[in-house]
């Protein structure tokens, strides 16, 4: 988890909770990333990518959040149809989406980001995530 694939390198991250500064972290080469969000909160998170050699097609994200080995939330993104090589990085901002809130669903949390497209995985990043009390 977390070797890149030759074709595409996420860069960053920007998580934007409603009411805070947009937090960047980067990816690559990053083996110890996490996020604190509040429960009940509205965010939406910017990718930035850069894609070498081949074309990526039917480019598509999947984020899994577990907690005690269970999932306890999936979401698949389709990022877009065709990203062409090129050094400029991408910048694609997903749909906003909630934190779910309640003592229970907060916490600490493992979580696995996977990109896809040609029909084949690219490559998983693991990452953490707190929901905390708001």
């Amino acid at each position: 988890m977390g070797e890149h694939h030759p074709d595409v390198e996420v860069l960053k991250i920007v998580l934007q909770v409603d009411g805070k500064e947009p937090e960047e972290v980067t990816v690559l080469g990053n083996k110890d990333i996490h996020f604190e969000i509040p429960e009940g909160s509205e965010y939406f998170m910017t990718i930035h990518f850069t894609v070498s050699n081949n074309p990526l097609k039917e480019f598509k994200y999947k984020q899994e959040v577990k907690k005690a080995g269970f999932v306890v939330k999936s979401r698949d993104v389709y990022i877009g149809d065709e990203f062409l090589p090129r050094e400029e990085p991408y910048v694609v901002e997903f749909e906003k989406d909630l934190t779910p809130s309640g003592f229970m669903f907060r916490g600490n949390f493992n979580c696995t980001s996977t990109y896809l497209a040609n029909g084949e995985f690219l490559y998983a990043q693991d990452w953490t995530l707190t929901v905390s009390k708001k």
